[in-house]
């Protein structure tokens, strides 16, 4: 299942107006990014707009990965504080 992340503006940081495929985005770049390593032109304007366009949501997904390692993180402190209590307590009874 592929999660869908939120377009991210640099003004609202979580906005909900469009839902994309954090795949279709992640593509959208290295397309833009593959594009302007093959430029031999003078003007980088639509670079700057791609880049203006794709940064903010590669930032929402960067920040969606981040909130799920964060997670992940807390779910295995908690699991490991709880065998740290369980084996003090199997140690004690013993």
């Amino acid at each position: 299942m592929v999660k869908k992340v939120k377009k991210v503006t640099p003004k609202t940081v979580k906005s909900t107006k469009v839902v994309k495929n954090p795949a279709e985005i992640i593509k959208s770049f290295q397309e833009l990014i593959g594009d302007a390593e093959r430029f031999n032109g003078t003007s980088y304007k639509r670079f700057h707009r791609g880049i203006l366009k794709h940064g903010p949501e590669m930032l929402g997904i960067t920040k969606a990965i981040l909130e799920e390692l964060e997670k992940a993180i807390k779910v295995i402190n908690n699991f490991n504080k709880e065998a740290e209590k369980g084996s003090k307590d199997g140690n004690e009874s013993k």
